[in-house]
């Protein structure tokens, strides 16, 4: 599958679209509204737009109107060329940005583990036996498959499946406080490729958030664009 394939495969996998292609909500088990417009620009300079059902389509064309697009690649921090005009014209104040990772039908590399700690999966543990390992709401949030790294009878990372396709998966990763910076989460993304492998991975951050970019990098996945929202307030 080409760059800009894998990148429209991305959004589907991170957003449900009615039959028009308007998006609908974040493909998540409880519902959670869609961005009002969406840019995605690949590493090959295409810019893919959608725009959520709430936005009207007279106000569509005139925000489609701003957005432009671009004929080379884009780096973190990518945004349309008239983002402040799209910004203004929908009253918000703040955008979410950043780029998209592909991890492909493979597993990851594998990743070292401190001798002290140990890796839990779905495939082998029920979340009731993380009740005393990890913050309640944590624990009952967990969506499958999941990969959780274990320091001292404590959950110290969280790598699971934040988006579920048909084709493809979205890694959602977190790590506690203590225990950032000592690879935990880089271990849990590359054992959590393996309960998925079959499906493309996808992985995505923030573009503030160089530690999460980092990991992606060090688990092998590779950058195909940059993704970039505006949410209704």
């Amino acid at each position: 599958m080409d760059i800009d394939s894998l990148l429209e495969l991305e959004l589907d996998t991170l957003w449900v679209s009615n039959t028009e292609g308007r998006l609908e909500k974040a493909r998540t088990p409880e519902f959670r509204p869609p961005p009002a417009v969406l840019c995605a620009v690949s590493t090959t300079g295409r810019v893919i737009r959608r725009f959520s059902v709430g936005v009207d389509p007279t106000q569509q064309e005139e925000l489609d109107a701003l957005i432009e697009h671009h004929d080379s690649a884009a780096g973190v921090g990518w945004q349309p060329n008239r983002a402040k005009e799209l910004m203004r014209t929908l009253g918000v104040s703040t955008a979410s940005y950043g780029p998209g990772f592909c991890g492909g039908h493979r597993a990851a590399k594998p990743a070292r583990l401190d001798a002290a700690a140990t890796i839990i999966t779905s495939n082998d543990t029920h979340p009731s036996e993380l009740a005393e390992m990890m913050d309640e709401q944590d624990r009952l949030s967990l969506l499958e498959p999941w990969v959780a790294i274990v320091v001292e009878a404590r959950v110290a990372s969280v790598c699971e499946t934040s988006r579920s396709h048909p084709r493809a998966v979205e890694a959602g990763l977190w790590t506690y406080e203590p225990y950032r910076g000592s690879g935990f989460a880089t271990a849990a993304t590359a054992a959590w490729t393996d309960l998925v492998a079959g499906r493309t991975i996808f992985y995505s951050a923030e573009a503030s958030n160089v530690t999460s970019q980092a990991v992606a990098r060090r688990v092998g996945f590779t950058p195909i664009g940059q993704l970039w929202g505006l949410f209704n307030e």
